[in-house]
């Protein structure tokens, strides 16, 4: 009956082991997602502040082309 006591405690506690194990892979695991996460924001800041830039460059650019080129040359409050 002790053999059969011993065996039980032994699995009892191999398996404990492993959900342990398996509980911290799982933490870390979220740790790297909410980094990969962190990192992804950041990126996709950057990324809308460059477009911004971007686009509020060519928007100077065509108002400078459309002055230059005569395009509101017929607009009196323009002059």
């Amino acid at each position: 009956m002790t053999n059969l006591n011993d065996k039980f405690i032994n699995y009892v506690s191999a398996h404990q082991k492993v959900t342990e194990s398996t509980s911290n892979v799982i933490t870390k695991m979220n740790e790297i997602i909410n980094v990969h996460t962190r990192r992804i924001r950041e990126q996709d800041k950057t990324i809308k502040f460059i477009l911004y830039i971007q686009i509020a460059t060519l928007v100077c650019v065509g108002l400078v082309h459309a002055q230059h080129s005569g395009w509101f040359d017929s607009i009196g409050w323009l002059q």
